[in-house]
């Protein structure tokens, strides 16, 4: 893809399948002149930011199909290169005829990602912005396109480079001290430069902490079904995955490994996730399974605690499994057993501030208003990402604390001299090696095998 930047490119950029339009597009020196081909009626001159309706003439001469042609003359354009699209009816057979014969015309059938990829080695993005239009592309909810759309639109970009940029006037006053060591010139004061690491490492400590994991937005959410044993956790799981995944008996201990199920609602993409009760372990195979249900419960956004309506006795036990009532949701199962608003669980969970949805996950009573309730908890959760927070990537956050511990390591080394120009040299180093992993998040210092991993995600067309 780097390399061959100057031949003219083409693909399909709608979804597969039929559609109300289908778009082909070009990019490169030929692209205007090979959409052209197939266009009707044709102009001396294509202008560019037009758009010129006609019918493609190539099929046949007796069936006008409807075509829209769109020019985009460089260097004001996605690529920054002349571009075209074919706007035309989302037949895949007419689609896959026409990118045929403009294959065969000379252009070549674009890489995933090619599109944007050329985007940003014209320096039209950097790589953050890249991958905010891969996860646009993805994205599956409200909290998936703001995240997505917060990458795109320069909030990492932003941050980073101001503190590159900090770094970098900091690194030119240390390197200026290296050629005057031994004369009396002081460049920048130790406590100057301390000051100004600390206030980058502080930055981008409070960066990696108050960030979301971009990798989990993708995901969904993660709601984990939490409880005693045969508290019918499992019969719960079916009921709202609508398929029979979990084994149901009443024999405690038949949920042991971690069983995991999508699940579609209003908030976004959910995995369901069901494990072992937690209780006495009879043996080590208990044990084991109970430290898997605590560590997907710890790890998930929100916490099903099912209890049995039938069973009051132990209440004050089960809800020391969540302590924090605003991470679950007290799901009192077996309603069909008993009247759940006189039951002693019930008020005993509304008291400790606890949700308390009833519910017969037999007979799916009280199921669709746990099903609301869950879609206002995951509402709120996804509010973070429109509250200034941004989603990180594994990439950006490897950058990140790498920048923070050159950052670290800078500091230490500023506080055990009385000049800095007595350690200019380390702190040189070190202060270059933290510029270095900022430059990395935007792409201006970036690896093939790096930018090829990122484009990787891209599909055909975009």
């Amino acid at each position: 893809m780097f390399g061959r930047t100057q031949d003219t490119i083409v693909a399909i950029s709608t979804a597969v399948g039929a559609s109300a339009r289908g778009i082909v597009r070009f990019s490169g020196p030929s692209a205007i002149e090979l959409a052209s081909e197939t266009f009707a009626p044709r102009p001396i001159r294509f202008e560019g930011f037009r758009r010129y309706a006609g019918t493609l003439r190539w099929i046949d001469e007796d069936v006008d199909v409807p075509a829209e042609l769109y020019v985009f003359r460089a260097p004001i354009s996605y690529t920054r290169q002349d571009m075209a699209e074919v706007h035309t009816i989302g037949c895949p057979p007419l689609l896959a005829a026409l990118l045929d014969q403009y294959l065969r015309a000379g252009a070549r059938l674009a890489e995933p990602g090619e599109f944007t990829g050329r985007a940003f080695l014209a320096g039209a993005m950097d790589l953050t912005a890249v991958e905010g239009v891969a996860a646009v592309i993805h994205a599956g909810s409200d909290a998936q396109l703001r995240a997505a759309g917060r990458l795109l639109n320069g909030s990492l970009r932003r941050q980073t480079e101001a503190w590159r940029d900090r770094l970098m006037d900091l690194l030119s006053l240390v390197e200026a001290s290296i050629d005057f060591v031994d004369e009396p010139i002081e460049f920048l004061s130790p406590g100057h430069a301390r000051h100004e690491v600390e206030a980058v490492r502080a930055g981008l400590r409070d960066l990696l902490d108050h960030s979301l994991p971009m990798e989990r937005v993708e995901e969904g959410f993660r709601v984990a079904l939490l409880g005693p044993p045969n508290a019918g956790k499992s019969t719960l799981f079916n009921r709202l995955a609508g398929l029979d995944r979990a084994i149901c008996s009443p024999l405690p201990g038949t949920t042991r490994d971690l069983i995991a199920a999508p699940l579609r609602l209003a908030a976004g993409s959910v995995w369901l996730l069901d494990a072992a009760g937690i209780g006495a372990a009879g043996h080590e195979l208990d044990a084991a399974a109970q430290r898997t249900a605590r560590q997907a419960a710890e790890s998930a956004d929100a916490v099903l605690l099912v209890l049995d309506a039938t069973a009051p006795g132990r209440a004050a036990d089960d809800l020391a499994l969540v302590p924090d009532p605003g991470r679950a949701i007290v799901v009192l199962n077996k309603i069909d057993l008993v009247r759940p608003k006189a039951s002693h669980t019930m008020r005993l969970s509304q008291a400790a501030g606890y949700t308390v949805v009833p519910v017969s996950a037999r007979t799916g009573e009280g199921c669709e208003a746990l099903v609301d309730e869950l879609n206002r908890r995951l509402d709120r959760l996804s509010a973070d990402a429109s509250l200034g927070l941004l989603f990180l990537n594994a990439r950006h956050r490897s950058a990140l604390n790498e920048a923070w511990l050159a950052c670290d390591r800078a500091c230490d080394l500023i506080g055990r001299q009385s000049r800095v120009a007595d350690a200019a040299d380390l702190i040189a180093l070190e202060l270059r090696e933290a510029v270095a992993a900022l430059s990395a998040i935007t792409g201006a210092v970036a690896t093939e095998e790096v930018l090829e991993r990122i484009f990787a995600r891209f599909c055909i067309g975009k």
